[in-house]
């Protein structure tokens, strides 16, 4: 009879729990489904964002991360209506996808906005130091330069024309022929100052490289490549202040930075040229084979399989711009290829 009873009370007892915890579970789901909710919305917010910048930029590479994020967000969206716990999952991954490259559209639209904003900068700047320049001379007996500094305030003045009337790449490229001359000009008339002097080249120098490499960072569309290359054009603008201020130890530390990070964008960019090339030879090398081996040879079949398989890896690495699987995986195709090459060239069939 005790048995009984106590059996029957640890009954009841389990019903009052599982009478509770259920609906603990369903209000802690429910909170869950509501932050993944939110956070999806969030990124259709900053998709919007995007949407706008790559109108207003027009920039190419800024449009294809907005298509990318649009794709990912629709399919992050659909997963969520699912209702299921794996749904769940899959918009959560997605939605971030998603807003990483909204996030790069909006990156890539700036750097493209930027480039007016440079030359009206540039130009301000270059007025700048002719108006100082001028000062000098003025103060000065020695009329050594007033030749070379008239060139430069005529070829300044064509500059603002050629920025007036939005042709912008000219006006850059001689608004930094006039800062190039007014530089000579400081230097020569401020001989005594060297450190000054090598700063002055160290901008010249760096200077070129930022600029030469934007155009690369923007055509190869990389992620790291485009981090790197923001840090390079912050040191550099560090390294014009400082310079401006003729605090010229912290002028060349910010600029070696500049050069330094400008060079790592640069490598990144080459690494995916390279990594192509690389891929199209061996894709070459292996068509070629195939068109010697026929039928024969299945030993040399499968070695002419697994290089395809791993060409195949290699191409889809470089579409997403995975520097390191491109590079492991076009190893792995050369090392079949060059098995093959060896097999063939035994006289085995």
């Amino acid at each position: 009879m005790k048995k009984t009873i106590l059996t029957y009370l640890l009954f009841v007892c389990l019903l009052t729990l599982v009478g509770t915890s259920v609906p603990a579970q369903t209000g802690q789901m429910g909170s869950q489904i509501s932050k993944l909710r939110m956070e999806l919305e969030r990124t259709d917010q900053i998709i919007e964002r995007a949407r706008e910048a790559v109108r207003v930029s027009q920039s190419p590479v800024a449009r294809i991360s907005l298509e990318k994020a649009l794709q990912l967000q629709n399919l992050a969206w659909e997963n969520f209506r699912t209702g299921t716990t794996e749904g769940y999952k899959a918009a959560l991954l997605l939605t971030r996808q998603a807003r990483e490259q909204a996030q790069n559209a909006m990156s890539y639209g700036r750097v493209t906005e930027q480039n007016t904003d440079l030359v009206l900068r540039r130009l301000e700047k270059v007025d700048d130091m002719v108006d100082r320049l001028k000062e000098s001379l003025q103060e000065d007996s020695d009329r050594n330069f007033q030749g070379v500094y008239d060139a430069a305030r005529n070829n300044l003045d064509k500059a603002w024309e050629f920025y007036r009337s939005g042709q912008y790449r000219p006006a850059l490229k001689l608004a930094n022929q006039v800062e190039r001359a007014l530089r000579k000009i400081w230097q020569a008339a401020n001989r005594n100052q060297r450190q000054a002097e090598n700063v002055y080249r160290q901008l010249e120098r760096v200077g070129e490289l930022v600029e030469s490499v934007r155009v690369s960072v923007v055509e190869c569309s990389s992620d790291p490549a485009l981090r790197s290359f923001r840090e390079a054009e912050k040191s550099y603008q560090t390294g014009e202040d400082a310079a401006a201020k003729e605090n010229y130890v912290a002028a060349a530390k910010a600029l070696e930075r500049a050069r330094r990070l400008a060079l790592e964008a640069k490598k990144e960019c080459t690494s995916l040229d390279d990594l192509e090339n690389r891929y199209q030879r061996l894709k070459g090398q292996a068509d070629g084979l195939r068109e010697r081996l026929g039928n024969r040879n299945s030993n040399a079949q499968r070695l002419l399989k697994q290089a395809y398989e791993q060409l195949e890896k290699a191409a889809g690495h470089i579409g997403g711009r995975e520097v390191n699987r491109a590079a492991a995986a076009l190893k792995a195709a050369e090392l079949s290829l060059n098995q093959l090459k060896q097999l063939l060239g035994g006289g085995r069939k």
